[in-house]
């Protein structure tokens, strides 16, 4: 249910509540799945946005989830989920410049690895658009 559609994964999330989902993720993650355990993180992180969950504890989910797609960095599928997650935790950041650069790397290593792989799409056009964004702000605030 969580990998369907997130109006339903949040509407899970905050039916269950966030440590459930938590256990879910943490099971996942223990059977190898950590495709699974991601979405159930990052289901759990999605109620923040109706003032559930607080922004530290949606941070800490999405740390998470993103932390567990590393484990398959490999795939495709992985990758995408990924750079969903790291604008909302890019959001989550602003004000600590370190770790909004490490998002902004992490972006652009996902970027580069899709160009490897030959493939292109308007999402990959909107990261290369962020990826500049974030670099270009970043080198003006240093002006």
């Amino acid at each position: 249910m969580v990998e369907i559609h997130e109006g339903l994964a949040e509407a899970l999330a905050i039916a269950v509540g966030t440590e459930r989902m938590e256990a879910f993720a943490s099971s996942a993650k223990r059977g190898g799945d950590f495709l699974l355990a991601s979405r159930f993180w990052h289901a759990a992180s999605l109620p923040a946005a109706r003032g559930h969950i607080t922004s530290a504890t949606e941070l800490a989910l999405l740390t998470s989830a993103t932390d567990a797609l590393r484990a398959i960095d490999h795939d495709p599928v992985a990758h995408a989920a990924e750079v969903t997650m790291l604008a909302r935790m890019r959001n989550l950041l602003k004000g600590k410049p370190s770790e909004t650069k490490k998002v902004t790397d992490r972006w652009e290593e996902l970027l580069e690895r899709a160009k490897r792989r030959g493939e292109e799409s308007w999402q990959l056009a909107m990261l290369a658009a962020t990826v500049f964004h974030a670099k270009t702000h970043k080198s003006s605030q240093l002006m």
